[in-house]
């Protein structure tokens, strides 16, 4: 559902829902569970890398930064990074910036997960402060 705030989405099932999903449309971010086999994985990945419009390969894992590296991926992020961590991850992916002041919650590893700062940096354009600039008299 959090994607759905950003991004067009379309959701699977099962290996044969995303294999005839892959071979009717383009995608430009694929999203592995880590629920899924490695030989899955690397079934659907390489069927999204092969495209005539290749798809970007993020996978799930269960701790971000531990177990081994998936060849297969192009970018990885653990469940523990939690939703807007792989919101984040995702956007990063698609050189997408989310602007949001959201604070993660306790135990959360947003910012190792995506390897940047957390929170985001804004942009440099100016800011204002509306309580600083009223004068009192």
């Amino acid at each position: 559902m959090i994607f759905g705030a950003y991004f067009q989405v379309s959701a699977v099932g099962r290996v044969t829902e995303a294999v005839a999903k892959l071979t009717s449309n383009y995608f430009d971010l694929v999203v592995l569970c880590h629920s899924l086999k490695e030989s899955e994985c690397e079934r659907i990945a390489d069927l999204a890398h092969k495209h005539a419009h290749p798809a970007r390969i993020l996978a799930l894992k269960p701790i971000t930064d531990f177990g081994d590296e998936r060849p297969w991926a192009d970018d990885e992020v653990g469940v523990d990074a939690g939703p807007y961590g792989l919101l984040l991850k995702a956007a990063q992916m698609l050189d997408f910036r989310i602007m949001s002041r959201a604070k993660p919650r306790a135990g959360e590893l947003l910012g190792s997960a995506v390897r940047e700062p957390f929170p985001p940096q804004m942009s440099d354009a100016p800011t204002f402060n509306r309580r600083a600039q009223r004068k009192r008299f």
